[in-house]
């Protein structure tokens, strides 16, 4: 078949699982190219001693949308999971998200309510109500007030972003729920869980039947020759960096294996300022069931750092977190999109195609609704 029949899918992470799962159940050619030793990208994960290691960092799957809930589903065995995580600030440990539990062991409130709780926290940010949230700075002031900000979020997110937290839009900080009930579930979705055997292998199930070829993609050699090419890497990377180099943030992550319980909760944010830290996992707190059979632990530590072309990769590092807003980042990738326009088979999507921080269900649904368009759009073209 001629290469202009066949679709063309750069990376064989999850956006592109689910598009090569639905263009081949439509019976057309599709064709994937990965430069990875695996498939799944991200949200790969490995076995190891018994254990689903999530290679790089935790991935919950949660989502309120019934039918991406069902589609997930149909690969593999989800259990039921809720991300239960806690801040480390100076020796003490605090419930994430904000909640009762946390107002408890802040504020020393002993049995209260709701509301008083509620009274306590408008005492805490009655002095900020004012303040335009435009930055993680002044919505944390306005929404938790600065005792809690300064030991959940101002080091926290310093350390994260690389720059005081009056840098970083907003939009960061609206992923933390405050909530006024003695629920640790940082997630609030209807549907939540984590696949018994990881999420490799229901990525290999998503792409049964279609080829994928380890190499490394050049647009010199296939921009014209495809009937779509849907490219899942960073788009001012496949510009080769003409205009300039989006920011992202990274993370360099070491491991630790063990014998027994390290933490006690499988994740803990290391909030304040004493090092370098952000983030410690311990992965066989992810199903209960290997935690009880193994006797055994593995624990991950994560330090943030900035991404950068070519020196960042020698370290096997991978962009991982889009800075939008930051550093001028919005306007470069308009730049690069307009510089794309005049290729109408080239579409840049996923996580970094479109420079967004995506959740894994908006991955699956914007893959399953970018389907039904691209099938449409090339009906047309045929």
């Amino acid at each position: 078949m001629s290469p202009r029949n066949e679709y063309l899918l750069v990376g064989a992470g999850l956006y592109n699982a689910v598009l090569a799962h639905e263009l081949h159940a439509a019976g057309k050619k599709v064709r994937v190219i990965e430069e990875r030793a695996h498939v799944g990208g991200n949200c790969f994960t490995r076995i190891e001693r018994g254990i689903v290691v999530h290679e790089h960092g935790p991935h919950v799957f949660h989502t309120n949308d019934g039918g991406v809930w069902d589609f997930v589903r149909k690969f593999g065995k989800f259990h039921r999971f809720a991300y239960n995580a806690k801040a480390l600030n100076n020796g003490a440990l605090y419930s994430l998200p904000v909640n009762m539990n946390t107002f408890t062991e802040v504020w020393g409130m002993g049995a209260c309510t709701p509301a008083e709780a509620a009274d306590r926290l408008r005492q805490q940010t009655v002095n900020y109500v004012g303040l335009e949230p435009s930055n993680v700075h002044a919505l944390a002031l306005k929404t938790i007030g600065p005792q809690l900000y300064d030991l959940l979020i101002r080091d926290y997110t310093r350390k994260m972003w690389g720059r005081e937290a009056a840098q970083v839009p907003a939009e960061i900080l609206r992923r933390i729920p405050v909530r006024f009930t003695y629920d640790n579930d940082y997630f609030s979705d209807a549907f939540e869980g984590i696949p018994d055997d990881g999420y490799t292998p229901i990525i290999k199930r998503m792409l049964g039947g279609v080829p994928v070829e380890r190499g490394i993609f050049t647009r010199r050699d296939y921009k014209r020759a495809y009937k779509a090419i849907v490219y899942t890497g960073s788009i001012d990377r496949y510009w080769e960096y003409t205009l300039g180099v989006l920011p992202y943030r990274s993370l360099y992550i070491t491991s630790h294996e063990g014998t027994s319980d390290n933490l006690g909760v499988v994740a803990v944010n290391h909030t304040d300022s004493h090092d370098t830290l952000t983030r410690t996992i311990q992965h066989e707190l992810f199903d209960p069931r290997s935690a009880a059979r193994y006797h055994e632990s593995i624990v991950t530590h994560e330090v943030p750092c900035q991404w950068r072309p070519g020196q960042s990769e020698q370290l096997g590092l991978s962009p991982l977190y889009p800075m939008r807003g930051m550093d001028g980042s919005d306007a470069l990738y308009d730049r690069y999109l307009k510089k794309s326009a005049g290729i109408h088979n080239l579409f840049f999507k996923g996580r970094l195609g479109e420079y967004l921080y995506l959740n894994m269900d908006q991955v699956v649904r914007r893959a399953l609704d970018f389907a039904q368009e691209l099938l449409n759009y090339t009906r047309r073209k045929a």
